[in-house]
């Protein structure tokens, strides 16, 4: 499978655990080297901007989850002081280019501190703690995803990437804060299926005698707040099974768009409603595409 390729790329952040002797400068001088200037993706995928972990790193207080297309952290600066490590920076946002099949990285204007407590153990236990703080395998990432991204990522539709996500190079992206992205382009061709042989069981492919479904119900899905202020603009394509009761009873991702959209097109796409497919007059499943796009006016 090509996304066992691409593991390369969890590497990045694979380190030593500092002696617990080492000094609090020697400490802090190798955190800059591993994290500054780096954009790594947040586990758990916090929206909040200011977090506040334990020694252990635990997240104190409730933290609500997000996509995980905007919970990359570019880190700026690290400080470490006699009670606490800080991390100041950037959140980044990924979006997917159509034409290169691949992830890119994009500043956004939001500034992040996060803060992780020195407990008993002293700042060698830090490292731990950063990598609970922080995803450093792309499994991790997988095991933190709606099926319909692991799906995509694992190259069951038209994923892989050719760069995965869990890639943490340093920034050189622009600064969306300064320069708007324009809209991106849609791809519309159906994705091959998960098993690789044909559709679903009992799913049909709309032609001939079976009529394709109608949609009778299609709410327009709520844009994320960041991609707005960015002014990001694109159109994600859905791999749809409509069932006999006319509801969206499986959903994929062939082509997404990043920035925390395809979460939004994929919740508002279940609730529509459909007169379902016929087959001789009775009502049967099929697969069709479904683009959302989100557009600024």
């Amino acid at each position: 499978m090509r996304f066992q390729s691409l593991l390369s790329f969890a590497a990045v952040l694979v380190a030593v655990v500092p002696a617990l002797s080492q000094t609090p400068v020697e400490v802090e001088k190798g955190l800059k080297q591993r994290y500054e200037g780096k954009a790594i993706l947040l586990r758990h995928f916090y929206r909040e901007n200011q977090l506040h972990y334990t020694p252990d790193g635990e997240l104190i207080g409730l933290g609500q989850a997000g996509p995980w297309t905007l919970s990359r952290i570019e880190i700026k600066r690290i400080k470490l002081t006699p009670s606490a490590l800080v991390l100041e920076g950037n959140r980044v946002a990924d979006y997917y280019d159509h034409e290169t099949k691949a992830f890119v990285k994009m500043r956004t204007a939001k500034s992040v501190r996060i803060d992780v407590q020195v407990g008993t153990n002293g700042v060698g236990a830090l490292d731990e703690a950063m990598k609970k703080v922080f995803l450093e395998t792309s499994e991790e990432l997988l095991t933190d995803l709606p099926s319909y991204w692991v799906a995509f990522l694992k190259g069951e539709g038209h994923g892989p990437s050719t760069r995965f996500p869990i890639a943490n190079q340093p920034l050189a992206q622009r600064d969306f804060s300064q320069s708007p992205l324009p809209a991106s382009p849609s791809n519309s061709g159906p994705p091959t299926p998960s098993n690789g042989s044909g559709l679903p069981p009992g799913v049909f492919k709309v032609g001939g005698k079976i009529s394709a479904p109608r949609v009778t119900y299609s709410p327009d899905p709520s844009y994320e707040p960041l991609a707005q202020e960015a002014k990001f603009q694109g159109t994600t394509v859905l791999w749809v099974v409509v069932d006999e009761q006319g509801r969206a009873a499986e959903i994929r991702l062939s082509e997404p768009l990043g920035f925390g959209l395809d979460e939004r097109a994929v919740d508002a796409v279940k609730t529509w409603r459909f007169q379902p497919a016929k087959r001789d007059g009775i009502p049967v499943a099929v697969q069709i595409n479904i683009e959302v796009n989100f557009r600024l006016y």
